[in-house]
């Protein structure tokens, strides 16, 4: 979606935070996305048969790491917050941001999908990854006065 032109300083602000986040999340589910495909062909190439990814050291490590991805973009993504507004250009906004954050969302469901069937029967053992990274990363509820724009 193309950044519409002739914003007011305090509207290209909010753009380009928005752009700024969604690169942000897209660069955490890269790597996410990116170390699973890493250890899924890992264990491709020594077994012959389907395994339980999480059962060798060194993707049960990558996992960790996957957890993580997925929990820093999720921690940006609770964080990101724009107070909405009456103007024209806040009502041009929301439904622009709206589009990033439901695309955003639909590719980190596609990336746990994956994660979720990488793991095999190991369905337990990515859960207890996956809290115990929610749990060290806990995302603050805040609460912020909004100024109408």
């Amino acid at each position: 979606m193309a950044t519409p032109e002739g914003l007011s300083p305090e509207a290209q602000q909010r753009y380009d935070r928005l752009h700024g986040v969604m690169t942000q999340v897209h660069a955490e589910l890269d790597s996410a996305a990116n170390a699973i495909e890493e250890c899924e062909l890992a264990v491709s190439l020594r077994t012959a048969g389907p395994v339980d990814i999480l059962n060798g050291a060194a993707c049960h490590f990558a996992f960790r790491a996957v957890a993580s991805h997925l929990q820093r973009a999720k921690r940006t993504l609770r964080l990101l917050y724009f107070c909405p507004g009456s103007s024209d250009e806040a009502k041009v906004f929301g439904p622009y941001k709206d589009a990033h954050l439901e695309h955003v969302r639909h590719r980190m469901a596609e990336v746990e999908r994956t994660a979720d069937v990488a793991v095999g029967s190991a369905k337990d053992a990515w859960a207890d990854i996956k809290a115990k990274e929610a749990r060290a990363h806990p995302v603050p509820c805040l609460s912020i006065a909004c100024p109408d724009w």
